[in-house]
């Protein structure tokens, strides 16, 4: 799950940085890629810490 996650977040990223050099990062349409990335970003840490409290010593 976590590195079918990370691939998203990389195209995410990639898109938003193909789409920021046509339109200005303020526009309507970055903004809703970067948005679209804090959530997934956001899911990718929930992940990450509920793994972390998963771990037994």
């Amino acid at each position: 799950m976590t590195q079918i996650l990370l691939k998203e977040i990389e195209q995410c990223r990639a898109k938003m940085i193909a789409v920021s050099a046509n339109h200005a990062f303020t526009s309507n349409t970055v903004i809703k890629i970067s948005k679209e990335l804090d959530k997934l970003l956001n899911q990718l840490q929930e992940n990450m810490s509920s793994q972390k409290g998963n771990i037994e010593y």
